[in-house]
């Protein structure tokens, strides 16, 4: 008795720090199981904290009730990729915060055996700033190839007139 009596404290004390790690991980992170078909959610406080949603009225209601995926097709592949064998994924997708500002995010999925039952952890890296800066990095290379095409034009029509002036000059 006192063996199984420490085994199950063990256990609660185990469940209370994964608890307590995965609630004040600095991470936005969500897990869901597969007996409601990964449909409600256990966010964490930095998933609240990224997203702007009050933890009180939506801690357990899915993405789709909190209305955060712009394309609720990359939550249907992120399922099937599972479905189809992967233990882990992740792809780049725009999702929605509270306020409907929209956040380029790094979803990365994990798929867990928990108790006999799947698992999915789920976490969101914020990449919109990354993605602005690569935008602007592609616009100003598009900008300064085209200043540099407009350049050698220039050049090439400088270097017209002055052959042409060079041989009229040669010519008298």
């Amino acid at each position: 008795i006192t063996a199984a009596r420490l085994a199950a404290e063990s256990l609660r004390n185990s469940e209370s720090r994964f608890s307590m790690l995965f609630a004040q991980s600095h991470v936005p992170m969500c897990f869901s199981n597969a007996d409601d078909n990964y449909a409600t959610s256990q966010w964490n406080d930095a998933w609240f904290t990224t997203f702007g949603f009050d933890p009180q009225t939506s801690q357990g209601k899915t993405g789709a009730q909190l209305n955060i995926w712009v394309n609720p097709q990359d939550r249907i592949y992120i399922l099937d990729m599972l479905t189809s064998g992967r233990s882990q994924g992740q792809m780049e997708t725009v999702l929605r915060r509270a306020d409907g500002v929209l956040l380029q995010m790094l979803v990365a999925t994990r798929f867990l055996i928990e108790a006999e039952r799947p698992l999915l952890v789920s976490t969101y890296i914020d990449i919109t700033e990354r993605e602005e800066s690569r935008l602007k990095i592609e616009t100003l290379n598009a900008e300064l190839e085209s200043r540099v095409m407009r350049r050698t034009a220039q050049l090439e029509e400088a270097n017209q007139e002055l052959s042409k002036t060079l041989e009229t000059l040669q010519l008298a």
